[in-house]
């Protein structure tokens, strides 16, 4: 059951409220009806001094009625302010309060995501993406249907919401209008295609990654609108045959790409219009040699990859390189580009 579910269920300090309101009601209606000469404004607020203990004094002389009720009503109170107590005390040391402050920090937290990542399906692919995301510094949001898996990802720190994915309100809570990729790893691939459908049509410009257990869901992916599909299977094969005949370079890759505390890795740049790295020949951008960082590839803004890219290359708009060097040459990189 979703946390925030409970606390919207949880009815006891509504019921608090009531009990009080209904003891103010028969204070007050009881001082106008007793002591004839005072005001219903009079009888509520002797009421209300009278529930809160703070010993203003009485408004008016009271009658012998009016001291016998008192009595009365003093007893009675006793006794709500006691459930109150008690009532509001559980409330608080059951996490409630503190769930509806958590509550409101994570939906502020995602109302001010822009440029995000959406991980749909927080299983054992989703956990492998999320950590390269979170080093790679990419913000992102975790969606997942099941209780205890949202729970994993809120421990590890990472904002997630629960509920079904190809659910167009829990897709808009995780910002989907303004993430600039969604990645797709639910159960199965119905579930990734119906999920392609509902984002395609929710940010048709998102970036959407999702992955395939078939050769014909693979297609039937495409044709939902998947921009990417990857299939698991074929990449662990594929890594499998390269350990055997070529360990080496399937370690340094292990290095760049999937470890976390990697002294080097690769990163994208992209070259932006009218920007440092625009109109610019690749020997020429003193930046890289600055930052100690260095381009081992370039994709042209039709997909066309070059490897090793010659050093005559021209930099155009929508180009980008890819880059290799530790945590810091990458942020001086970053930040030498963003001064230029």
């Amino acid at each position: 059951m979703d946390a925030t579910h409970s606390i919207r269920r949880d009815k006891r300090p509504i019921y608090v409220a009531v009990v009080i309101t209904i003891s103010l009601s028969v204070g007050s209606v009881g001082y106008w009806l007793i002591e004839s000469d005072w005001s219903y404004l009079d009888s509520l607020y002797m009421a209300i001094i009278a529930v809160s203990t703070v010993g203003f004094g009485e408004v008016h002389p009271l009658s012998n009625e009016g001291r016998a009720f008192t009595v009365f009503y003093l007893f009675m109170n006793m006794a709500v302010t006691i459930y109150a107590a008690t009532t509001m005390t559980s409330y608080i040391l059951e996490g409630h309060l503190g769930g509806a402050i958590r509550r409101r920090r994570l939906e502020k937290q995602l109302s001010m995501l822009q440029n995000h990542v959406i991980i749909c399906g927080f299983g054992r692919v989703g956990r492998a993406a999320a950590e390269q995301l979170q080093f790679s510094r990419s913000g992102l949001v975790i969606v997942d249907n099941d209780e205890d898996m949202v729970g994993k990802a809120r421990g590890l720190g990472y904002p997630a919401v629960q509920g079904l994915a190809t659910d167009e309100d829990v897709l808009q809570r995780a910002g989907v209008e303004r993430a600039r990729g969604v990645m797709g790893a639910l159960g199965t691939d119905n579930d990734n295609i119906t999920l392609c459908l509902v984002v395609r049509d929710m940010n048709p410009d998102v970036t959407l990654v999702c992955r395939s257990t078939t050769d014909a869901s693979v297609r039937l992916l495409k044709r939902a609108g998947a921009t990417h599909v990857i299939s698991p299977y074929e990449i662990g094969g594929a890594r499998m045959a390269t350990m055997l005949v070529h360990p080496e370079v399937l370690q340094f890759l292990d290095v760049t790409m999937h470890t976390g505390d990697a002294e080097v890795h690769l990163e994208s740049v992209e070259v932006a219009a009218r920007g440092p790295l625009d109109g610019k020949v690749l020997r020429e951008t003193r930046c890289f040699a600055e930052s100690g960082t260095i381009v081992i590839g370039m994709v042209d803004p039709e997909a066309n990859v070059s490897v090793n890219p010659p050093r005559d290359a021209l930099l155009e708009a929508g180009m980008t390189l890819i880059v290799l060097g530790d945590a810091d040459q990458q942020e001086e990189l970053r930040q030498i580009l963003g001064k230029g």
